[in-house]
């Protein structure tokens, strides 16, 4: 069998060198790609040298043409849709979160003072959860729930009927345990009875070597001395204190689905008077791990995380302004793999 040659194209001819040196080759044709055909008098490497400055002037100019087409600058709708400043991306523990920053016109615009609490909004039960869901609880240790409670009918008197009352005696409490078993660290969650009295749910680090029965006996004489009705049922009955298996994440999913077993213990009495805050830390915040993201690669990571969103959850988070972020819920090793691979994605060094 006889085998032809293919004849050689004159256009893909090394070209010589003006002072007789042999022909170089190309970077990118020391890679196996063919560059592009050159006129006669031109290096094969500034060929290729050019060729891949215009790739990325043309990348350059395709996101800049896609921005404006996204963000007009001067339109009717800039003032209403401005463009992002970039953003941030956070994560910790369980939790992955972009953050937009808004240019300073729609700040100025979003501005406005936080008003009283009122009642138990959605807002607040989302906070609770993603605040468990972000701490590292292994740091915390071993955990116990304190349960509160104010006097019956007997002590009517006692109970306290606005917030301010109820948070001044937590703070005492919470001041007693430091002095006797050090200082605490966890969490506490305020709800109300049927009977329309506030009721604390506190979970704090087990202290060492301590029997749960004097641990018992302690906070039952400690917040009855704060309370100071002097009813013997509140002294028996008015507390309780239970070793707490896990974490308090699934306590706080039961608000995240509005379990009716749970909402109508956050109607407040009309005698009530200044609820407050309905939940808080003691001595423990999340520990975030924060990138900064300029305009063009915050856009990018959000885009990818919710194709990711969509990929895995079956649904695609909601962007109610151009600096919208996202929350995204998972377990702390899938956490690092998707950041991992947003940072190689939006080439973030």
């Amino acid at each position: 069998m006889v085998a032809f040659s293919q004849p050689a194209n004159p256009a893909r001819l090394p070209t010589p060198e003006p002072d007789g040196r042999p022909p170089q080759r190309c970077a990118v044709e020391a890679q196996g790609v063919p560059a592009k055909t050159a006129h006669l008098g031109s290096s094969p490497i500034k060929v290729g040298a050019r060729a891949e400055r215009g790739t990325r002037e043309a990348r350059a100019d395709s996101r800049a043409s896609y921005f404006n087409h996204k963000w007009p600058p001067e339109s009717e709708e800039a003032d209403k849709h401005p463009r992002p400043a970039g953003g941030f991306l956070r994560h910790a523990g369980d939790v992955l979160s972009l953050i937009g920053i808004e240019d300073d016109a729609a700040r100025r615009r979003r501005r406005c003072k936080r008003e009283k609490i009122r009642q138990w909004s959605a807002a607040s039960r989302t906070r609770l959860l993603r605040v468990c869901l972000a701490l590292d609880w292994d740091l915390v240790g071993a955990l116990c729930m304190v349960t509160l409670t104010y006097p019956g009918d007997r002590g009517a008197a006692f109970i306290a009927r606005d917030g301010i009352t109820v948070h001044r005696h937590l703070r005492r409490f919470l001041k007693r345990w430091t002095r006797r078993w050090g200082k605490p660290k966890g969490l506490w969650k305020l709800e109300f009875q049927d009977r329309g009295a506030p009721h604390l749910h506190v979970f704090l680090s087990m202290p060492c070597d301590v029997s749960i029965t004097l641990l018992r006996s302690w906070v039952a004489d400690n917040w009855w001395e704060i309370v100071g009705s002097g009813d013997t049922d509140h002294l028996l009955a008015g507390t309780a204190v239970d070793p707490w298996t896990g974490t308090p994440t699934r306590y706080a999913w039961k608000y995240a689905k509005a379990d009716p077993s749970k909402e109508r213990q956050h109607q407040v009495p009309e005698s009530f008077k200044d609820v407050g805050r309905w939940w808080g830390l003691i001595n423990v915040a999340p520990k975030w791990t924060t990138i900064v993201l300029p305009m063009e690669k915050f856009v990018r990571a959000r885009r990818l995380l919710r194709r990711w969103s969509r990929a895995r959850r079956g649904y695609r988070p909601r962007l109610r302004s151009s600096a919208a972020g996202l929350w995204l819920y998972m377990r702390r090793p899938v956490v690092l793999a998707v950041v991992s691979a947003v940072l190689r994605a939006t080439a973030v060094s």
